[in-house]
């Protein structure tokens, strides 16, 4: 009886699972290639495209910036290189972007709780996983991560950070060559992305400061992987082409580190506000904490230090802020792929601060933790949550019920664009006026073509297409 009972609430997580993921989905695989997606195909041999992502990642790594990585795939898995620029498959590649941040994610934390929280019961995983995964993706709409190649290039990153995080917890427990191998090389590349590699530097660095605490000497051998984190960090760190972006959106030159201070300082608040300011991930965090209780009640741990996860939380995000505070000279200009990073980020290290915070409620108040009052507090958390949320006008601006509503839109946009790229690319006229009705705006990304052909993005486009220019007015 009690094992069908846990079939059960492990199918109604996986079913809530794919409710909340399948919208996405959809929605993504009616993405159409935008602006730097063509600049990034523009004078690449299709027939060589590794040694062409060698060869630009170069130029890129000595003239543009350090991220050699991300300009390497950038190339190598360029949809427009792979398929054309008129192929639906653009939008299948975008789908297993998501994909494999959702499945990165789950695996994260499923490798956390077996191997430092040494719990596996798949319900409580599950429905952390489903917490967290359904708290980011209802902190905006991420047009420029999920919609956009090129924008993927962030998700790249945190993809080879993440990885390494559930590889580094699973080695330190259990060891292991072919492991130590993997997370060697997937750290490397997570810290090629310097400005991404601040969350599994910290989580490696934890454990050699246990280590040092513990035992008074740091396994130096064991941790051969920490010098490949080191070295992908001073690969990026070092490179000619860094500095070359700096202040590129507000036309300032120069390091302004103590207004980059502040800066980032402003920018830690405004994600935290975000995240206080959103009804459904307080709630979120709100049950991370009753969970957290539940879960750890079985651990040996002495939960004494309540505030040090969220203070470690804070130091880690600050530090993750302020490289882009300094790269895109402040914070009048911060993309929507930056933002990204910034959210899944704190909603990660929140919400283990959350967890955490529940293990020390059990350890105070342990005898209140019944099964009826757990059920009491859920349901008057459900209760504040329909409250705050339904009768508002807040149910409709959350960003799972925007992407829901454009699911009809996305086809019919998707198409409008599809028949105007595959006539740039059929015509054999040269210079290209285009006259239309206005193609509606909708969560994915448009091309970028306006009615002045000198604008970049036009540029490039009518380069890409072998075009001397493409206007298009829209009426």
């Amino acid at each position: 009886m009690i094992k069908n009972k846990e079939k059960m609430y492990v199918l109604g997580l996986l079913l809530g699972l794919a409710v909340l993921v399948a919208p996405y989905i959809y929605t993504i695989l009616y993405a159409v290639p935008s602006s730097d997606d063509f600049v990034m195909a523009i004078g690449v041999d299709k027939t060589n495209l590794f040694g062409e992502a060698i060869r630009v990642a170069n130029e890129y790594y000595f003239k543009w910036a350090g991220d050699w990585i991300s300009i390497f795939l950038q190339i190598l898995f360029n949809p427009l290189l792979l398929f054309g620029a008129t192929s639906s498959l653009y939008g299948v590649e975008m789908v297993i972007h998501f994909c494999l941040y959702a499945v990165v994610i789950g695996w994260m934390i499923r490798n956390i709780f077996y191997y430092v929280v040494q719990i596996k019961d798949m319900k409580m995983i599950l429905g952390v996983y489903l917490i967290v995964l359904m708290s980011i993706l209802n902190m905006d709409v991420w047009t420029e991560i999920f919609y956009w190649f090129v924008g993927a290039t962030y998700l790249h990153g945190m993809l080879f950070g993440m990885s390494s995080i559930a590889l580094l917890v699973k080695y330190r427990a259990k060891g292991g060559i072919f492991t130590g191998f993997l997370l060697s090389v997937i750290g490397f590349f997570g810290c090629s992305y310097f400005m991404l590699a601040v969350l599994p530097a910290t989580v490696y660095l934890i454990y050699l400061v246990v280590d040092l605490i513990k035992d008074r000497k740091i396994y130096w051998k064991k941790d051969i992987p920490f010098f490949f984190y080191c070295a992908g960090f001073l690969s990026a760190l070092v490179a000619p082409g860094n500095f070359s972006r700096l202040g590129s959106e507000t036309g300032e030159t120069g390091l302004h580190l103590f207004r980059t201070a502040l800066d980032t300082l402003v920018l830690w608040l405004d994600t935290t506000f975000d995240l206080i300011k959103n009804p459904l991930v307080l709630i979120a965090m709100l049950v991370l904490v009753l969970i957290g209780a539940v879960i750890f009640k079985e651990m040996k741990f002495k939960f004494q230090y309540p505030l040090l996860p969220f203070v470690l939380t804070i130091l880690c995000l600050y530090i993750t802020y302020f490289p882009m505070a300094l790269g895109y000279g402040g914070t009048s200009y911060l993309p929507n792929r930056v933002r990204f990073i910034f959210c899944t980020y704190a909603v990660l290290m929140y919400a283990a601060s959350f967890l955490y915070l529940g293990g020390f409620v059990y350890r105070k108040k342990g005898e209140f933790i019944t099964k009826k009052n757990l059920i009491t507090a859920v349901a008057a958390l459900a209760v504040f949550g329909y409250v705050c949320i339904m009768p508002t006008k807040y149910y409709e601006e959350l960003p799972y019920a925007k992407t829901v509503s454009q699911i009809r839109n996305v086809k019919i946009v998707h198409s409008e664009w599809m028949y105007l790229l595959r006539y740039i690319e059929d015509t054999e006229e040269k210079e290209l006026y285009l006259s239309r009705s206005k193609i509606n705006t909708t969560i994915i990304k448009a091309p970028g073509l306006t009615a002045d052909e000198n604008y970049v993005v036009n540029q490039k486009i009518a380069e890409y297409f072998g075009k001397d220019y493409i206007k298009l007015e829209q009426w």
